[in-house]
């Protein structure tokens, strides 16, 4: 079994490593440890994870508006999945190494900006045209949704995500929603590096604990 992980800087294992100091980003990045590795572990499956900080769906972090700038969905296709878009970006040959199902870890660089946030038609239109570019490349994969991670992001993207997967389900397509802070906050302060975004490896086991029976039905058993 092998499972997929798109996200952004939360899915890469940012800042999870140590402390901050000056420029020392790369140093204190342990990408084994973030959510997504320690899913996989427990679930005694494969893992590839395709994470770009500062990723969005609609809207990069730090990005006007609108965003002219590339996002997952184009993204998604190539073999070098954080390069520049450039003529001849080579295609990842996804039927040659078939995942078991693709897990979608995106939305907190969405609403990142408290001046804009995005609009609900625009916001579900974008997600599920990610959610049709996924399944084209992994027609037999599940595709798994989460709500972002930071329980300071809008309730609305969760909801709106939500949207765009009864969509997809709507025309056929193994989409699925997992809510995070449904009832109350999955992290608590402490389980992130400081700034109320990004968790530490230990808030990351919890996430990945918090997941795995969510997500073990929902796998095809190969």
């Amino acid at each position: 079994m092998r499972l997929e992980f798109v996200g952004d800087s939360i899915t890469a294992g940012f800042r999870n490593d140590g402390r901050k100091r000056g420029k020392n980003d790369a140093d204190i990045e342990d990408g084994s440890m973030s959510f997504a590795p320690q899913l996989a572990r427990l679930l005694d499956a494969d893992y590839s994870v395709l994470a770009k900080s500062g990723e969005g769906v609609v809207h990069n972090w730090g990005a006007g508006w609108p965003d002219r700038g590339l996002h997952t969905e184009e993204r998604y296709p190539w073999t070098f999945y954080g390069a520049r878009k450039t003529t001849g970006n080579t295609i990842w040959q996804a039927e040659k190494r078939p995942v078991s199902a693709v897990i979608l870890a995106l939305g907190t660089n969405d609403f990142s900006d408290a001046k804009r946030r995005p609009y609900h038609e625009e916001y579900v239109q974008a997600w599920t045209s990610l959610i049709h570019r996924v399944h084209a490349m992994n027609p037999e994969a599940p595709i798994i949704c989460l709500e972002p991670l930071p329980a300071a992001v809008s309730p609305l993207a969760g909801l709106w995500i939500k949207e765009a997967c009864e969509r997809a389900q709507g025309e056929g397509i193994a989409a699925h929603y997992i809510a995070l802070n449904a009832n109350s906050p999955l992290l608590a302060p402490e389980d992130f590096v400081g700034d109320g975004t990004h968790p530490t490896k230990a808030g990351s086991a919890k996430l990945a604990a918090y997941l795995a029976p969510r997500i073990a039905p929902l796998l095809h058993k190969d």
